[in-house]
This record gives C-alpha cells, sequence and structure tokens, in this order.
C-alpha cells in the first residue's frame, strides 16, 4: 500500500476503499501532515469529499493538522463552511478545533456562524447554538457580528430570530451615549434589502420591546412617536415609510385622510409621513414629535421634502391629459387643505420652505408653455393659490423679486402674474424697494404696470398711458388700507398688507379688487403682456438685461 493511494481513496470520498487500504498495511507516519501542490493536507481534501464517514476517519488514524492551512487560508473548517459542507462535518471539525484548542490568527473572526449567517444556513446556525456557539450580544453595533450580518446584510428574518432567541439581549430602543441612536435606528437606516424582508426583520426587532395588540404577534398598528425616527432614518436606505403609513391608514376612520394617504404614497414618501404626524396615533403629546424632527440628521432627511413638493407642483402644472390632470390638481388641492390642519412648527416651516423651492423651480420654462389667454390663466390660478395657502402669510414678495431677477425667466411675466395678488409691499412703498432688481427690464415692466405713482417715481418715470383713473383710486385706498387699518392688526410689527386688507369691514370682492393681481387685471395684464414680451426680446437682443 501507498500514501497514494490513501490519497486517492480520500479524495473520491470511497470509504470502502480507504478502511480495505488501512487493513492491508500502515501509512507513512507523517501522512496526516503532508501537503500538496496548493497547500491541502489530506483532512482538506477528506473535508472536500463531502463524506462524514472519511473525515472521522482521516482524523482518528491521522491525526491531521486541524489548524493547517491551504494557499487560500482555509483550514479544514473553514474550506468547509466556505463550501457549505453537511452540518454534521462543520459541527465534528468546530468541537473538534474547540476541544483540542486549535487556533487561526488568519480566519479568528470569520466563525462557522457567520457563515452559516451569509450562506443563510439556518440549519447550520441552530445546531451551532445548540452545541454553544456563542453570540455577541451588541447586535447591530458590531458591523462583524452575526446579528448585524442577519439583521442589516442579509435580512433574513427567521435567521434573526434563531439569533436572538440564543442570546438574553438588551431590547433594541436604549440609545447610544455616543450617537443617541438606538439599535433600532441604526437597522433603519443601514440595512438596504427587499422591503418585505425589512419589513419582517423590523417586526422582529420591535417585539423585543413592545406587545403586538393581536395575537398573532404581527403589529397591527404603531404610535408615531415610537417608529417616527426608524421612519425617517429609512428614508436614504430602503423606506420604512410606506409601510407605517398604510399600516395606520388601516385603521384610519377619516375618509379624506385614508384617501390622502393612498394617493401621496404612490408617488411620494415624505409627504405622506407628514400626514401620518399629524394624523397618526401617539401614546404622549403631539408636539413631542417637533423634537424628535429637529433632531440634526432627522431634520437633514425631512429638508428633502423641497424635491417632493416641486414634483407635486411640476406634475399638476405639467399634466395635459384631463383625467391625470384633474386627478394631480385634486391631490394638490387636498394636500393644500391638509396643510392648514398642521399644527407641528417642524413640519410647517420645512412645508414653507419647500412650496418656496417649488415656485422657484428652474424648469417651468420648459414645463409650463406660454399663457396667454384667461382661460390659461384662469386655469392656473388655482394652482398658484393651492401653493400660496400652503406658504402661510409670508407674502409672495420675496419670491415674485427672484423671478424677477432671474434671467432663466425673463420672458415668462405669465408666471409671475399669479403671484401678485400674493405681493404685499413690492409695488407699493419706497423705503421697501429692493435694491438687486431695479435694473431688471420685467420687474420694471411690471412696476409701470401694478406699482404706484410714488413708488415708480423712485426708480423711473410713471408712464401716463398706463396709469387710468381707476387704477390711482385704487392706489389711494390701497395707502389708506395700510396706514388706517384695524387698530390689533396695526400693533403687529409683522402684519403685511394682505394681513391688514383682511381687518377691514368690506366686502370680500373689495378685497379681492386691492389685491395687486384679481379677475379684473387679468385682461389688463394679458393686454400688454405681447408687448412687454417683444420689448423685453429687443432689450436682450441689444444686450440689455
Amino acid at each position: 500500500m501507498s500514501d497514494s493511494n490513501i490519497w486517492c481513496a480520500v479524495k473520491e470520498g470511497d470509504i470502502t476503499e480507504l478502511h480495505k487500504l488501512l487493513d492491508n498495511g500502515e501509512p507513512s507516519a507523517d501522512i496526516g501532515k503532508q501537503i500538496d501542490c496548493n497547500r491541502w493536507t489530506i483532512l482538506h481534501h477528506a473535508v472536500n469529499s463531502q463524506n462524514l464517514d472519511v473525515v472521522e476517519l482521516i482524523v482518528e488514524r491521522f491525526n491531521p493538522d486541524l489548524a493547517a492551512q491551504n494557499f487560500d487560508g482555509l483550514t479544514p473548517l473553514t474550506l468547509a463552511c466556505e463550501q457549505s459542507a453537511a452540518v454534521e462535518i462543520i459541527i465534528y471539525l468546530w468541537q473538534l478545533e474547540k476541544k483540542t484548542n486549535a487556533t487561526v490568527d488568519a480566519y479568528e473572526s470569520i466563525s462557522p456562524l457567520h457563515f452559516a449567517v451569509l450562506q443563510n444556513r439556518i440549519d447550520l446556525a441552530r445546531q451551532l447554538i445548540v452545541h454553544g456557539v456563542k453570540i455577541n450580544d451588541v447586535l447591530l453595533r458590531d458591523s462583524s457580528s452575526p446579528l448585524y450580518i442577519a439583521a442589516i446584510v442579509t435580512g433574513n428574518e427567521v435567521m434573526l430570530e434563531s439569533l436572538l432567541d440564543a442570546v438574553n439581549i438588551e431590547v433594541p430602543f436604549v440609545a447610544d451615549e455616543d450617537d443617541g441612536f438606538t439599535m433600532l435606528d441604526v437597522f433603519a437606516s443601514r440595512a438596504a434589502y427587499a422591503t418585505e424582508q425589512k419589513i419582517a426583520c423590523f417586526e422582529v426587532l420591535y417585539q423585543l420591546g413592545h406587545s403586538y395588540p393581536n395575537a398573532g404577534g404581527r403589529a397591527v398598528w404603531y404610535f408615531v412617536d415610537d417608529i417616527l425616527k426608524p421612519a425617517v432614518l429609512s428614508y436614504s436606505s430602503t423606506s420604512l415609510i410606506e409601510y407605517f403609513v398604510k399600516t395606520e391608514s388601516g385603521r384610519e376612520v377619516r375618509e379624506a385622510i385614508r384617501s390622502l394617504y393612498e394617493r401621496l404614497t404612490k408617488y411620494y414618501k415624505l409627504l405622506p409621513l407628514f400626514v401620518l404626524c399629524q394624523c397618526g396615533s401617539v401614546s404622549n403629546e403631539r408636539e413631542e414629535l417637533d423634537d424628535i424632527l429637529r433632531e440634526p440628521v432627522l431634520k437633514e432627511i425631512i429638508s428633502e421634502v423641497g424635491g417632493e413638493m416641486e414634483e407635486l407642483f411640476r406634475t399638476t402644472i405639467q399634466l395635459e391629459e384631463e383625467k391625470m390632470a384633474t386627478d394631480a390638481k385634486q391631490l394638490l388641492e387636498d394636500f393644500a387643505t391638509f396643510v392648514q390642519s398642521i399644527t407641528l412648527e417642524c413640519i410647517q416651516s420645512e412645508i414653507q420652505s419647500s412650496v418656496q423651492v417649488a415656485l422657484l423651480t428652474k424648469h417651468l420654462m420648459i414645463d409650463k408653455p406660454l399663457m396667454n389667454s384667461r382661460q390659461q390663466l384662469v386655469a392656473y390660478q388655482p394652482i398658484i393659490d393651492c401653493m400660496m395657502s400652503m406658504y402661510g402669510n409670508k407674502g409672495a414678495d420675496g419670491i415674485v423679486e427672484i423671478l424677477l431677477n432671474d434671467e432663466e425667466q425673463l420672458m415668462r411675466p405669465d408666471l409671475v402674474f399669479p403671484l401678485l395678488k400674493y405681493c404685499t409691499t413690492l409695488f407699493m412703498y419706497s423705503d421697501t424697494l429692493p435694491s438687486g432688481p431695479k435694473g431688471n427690464r420685467l420687474f420694471q415692466w411690471f412696476m409701470h404696470l401694478f406699482g404706484t405713482w410714488k413708488r415708480i417715481k423712485c426708480f423711473s418715470k410713471p408712464q401716463l398711458h398706463v396709469f387710468t383713473l381707476k387704477r390711482l383710486a385704487r392706489d389711494v385706498v390701497r395707502d389708506t388700507v395700510w396706514n388706517g387699518m384695524d387698530v390689533a392688526v396695526k400693533a403687529s410689527e409683522s402684519a403685511t398688507f394682505l394681513d391688514r386688507l383682511q381687518s377691514i369691514h368690506v366686502p370680500n370682492e373689495l378685497k379681492d379688487y386691492l389685491r395687486y393681481s384679481d379677475f379684473t387685471s387679468m385682461q389688463y395684464f394679458l393686454y400688454h403682456m405681447h408687448d412687454a414680451i417683444d420689448y423685453l426680446t429687443e432689450s436682450r437682443n441689444l444686450g440689455g438685461v
């Protein structure tokens, strides 16, 4: 008998031939330490044969080196793990290493349990746990731990449950002293696999610290203050927001809110979350949600709602097909109505900021063709009304000023006109005249068309052909409103012209008339608009601003 025959039998996994060879003679004394050209020992080949009987016989008869590494740095045990060998082979070798204290520096941090988790081998993981494998209880803090891998990398719900059952772990809702994140927050932020898997793993982790209200063990709903932080943190990975919204929607009794949930979740993430914050169930005072949302990391994420608001606005103004356009406008109107009920200051502030971002979008010249008829402006005005209702009582002066001073919007007076009804002092008083747009042609044209006589004289000579007696009379009334308003309103230094206008007891039709933009001024605007565009085009061609 030669050693080579024994090696061949081991490679083939032929236990019968191996017994026959050993019965006929003794191999070399060092056969267990011999290596081939790839630095494989005979035990490596026994493992590769996938035959437990061969592995056991080689160990018993040849006393092989359990820590020997091949050219790839694999010991017999790690080779078995990498090749997904039978559970019995891996458990046998692992117990053998444990008994003989065999250690391998190169693989001391990559245990059989790591292989089991990465390969989603639940049977192997359970057997390792039964045989005494220790699990690091830091859970999601250590990215090298099996628990971290199961929860954040692979997203295997059953594996995660098996690991959690084997360790007396602290509930994942205790915040870390360094960053203030709980283990559940870390999971929500980092896990980026399929939504269904993430939801399942979230429920497993959530159940560690909460009991579900139904007998089946699954969550029926959540308190918003319990899941708000994980929801926001999941925004940039695999978002859980739609899941939380749909869960809450299932128990929402108000049809208008349920409808808003359903329509918003088709296209957006943060907008439906804002509805959830205002309308969902809370276990503490709702105002405490403001404190959560003001945390720097969360505040930075929710500020991205500006992009969603811009998309909502653009979708509404650019759709051509009648039904789709009607649906989009209805969604905008319903959301704008909802915004009026928001009591959370942080969300109010973000909505107002995002409205300004949307109204100043650079894409309007492409998305919205030039509106040169009363019908088109009448259809567009309600969209602006919705946006401004969400903007609050700040007035549109700042937005209009930027638009009038924007080179890209230079040829689009039609986009500016619907905002004029929300202006306060831009065209009214000389002491508030901004310095930026004074030389801007479009600003000058709007000033001549809608500004007061006194305001125009600050930088130009009023054009008499656009100054009717009716317009002069309206300026006088406006001035009276500004200076002689209700005492309670006057006491507020922040009160705008529109606030003051609302304080006087006159018919609403007159209040609308006293704005810079109303239906009576629309035809007046359209009559002069094409002349203005021709003038602006000529100025641009001559090198003017």
